[in-house]
């Protein structure tokens, strides 16, 4: 058995990665585990007995021990051109990181758009990287 031991972003290091920022959200993908298909030379090596009949495995089982490693990889993997940018993946969950500055103005406003006076400009550029990621 071949172990795959890719480490995931260690805490402290995701949240250095997102400190002093005006505004950071998070995104998880919704997306499973039981998504990742097994090659079908490994399919039959996943027989069981049950009282109905013999069933065997499609997908990688819960517990595997690549599974989260192998599923953070392809997260990394599907999101590699925004994470030098804004993200940075945990396994299927994507913290988006926000402007470093809100842009505050004299009187302790905030810079708007022009178009429109009512959208702040750092949610503006924050929501325009979550709109890439989506």
């Amino acid at each position: 058995m071949i172990v795959y031991s890719r480490l995931l972003p260690a805490t402290k290091e995701l949240a250095m990665y997102f400190a002093k920022r005006a505004y950071s959200r998070i995104l998880d993908l919704y997306v499973e585990y039981d998504e990742r298909v097994l090659a079908e030379q490994s399919k039959d090596l996943t027989i069981f007995q049950t009282p109905f009949r013999a069933l065997r495995l499609v997908t990688l089982p819960i517990g595997w021990t690549n599974l989260v490693s192998i599923f953070h990889n392809d997260m990394t993997y599907i999101l590699r051109d925004e994470i030098s940018k804004y993200i940075l993946p945990y396994i299927d969950d994507v913290p988006i990181r926000g402007p470093k500055t809100r842009y505050e103005l004299l009187e302790g406003k905030v810079e708007t758009l022009d178009q429109n006076l009512e959208i702040r400009r750092f949610m503006f550029e924050h929501l325009e990287n979550v709109n890439k990621i989506l």
